[in-house]
Formats: structure tokens, sequence, C-alpha cells
């Protein structure tokens, strides 16, 4: 089972891709095999597969 985790922000700040990292890790059991993310500006997900 896969999993994906993203934090968009609609304020002027950029997104912690910190956090977003850390819940991905959370999301490790669900998807062993590889894991991705992508940053930029107010967007940022990651993805267990």
């Amino acid at each position: 089972m896969c999993g994906i985790a993203g934090e968009i922000r609609f304020d002027t700040k950029e997104v912690d891709a910190s956090a977003v990292g850390r819940i991905a890790e959370t999301l490790r059991p669900r998807g062993p095999d590889a894991s991705g993310a992508f940053q930029q500006g107010r967007i940022a997900f990651a993805h267990r597969r």
C-alpha cells in the first residue's frame, strides 16, 4: 500500500519541507520500496511506494 503527504500554503510563507519529510517517514510501513519528495515555494509533497 502506498502513501502520500503534503503541505500547501495559501499565505506568503514557504512550506516546512522538514515537517513533510517527517510525515513521510511515518509512512514508511506503507511502502518500503521507494520514496520521493518535491518542494517548490509554497508546495511540498512526499510519497512512499
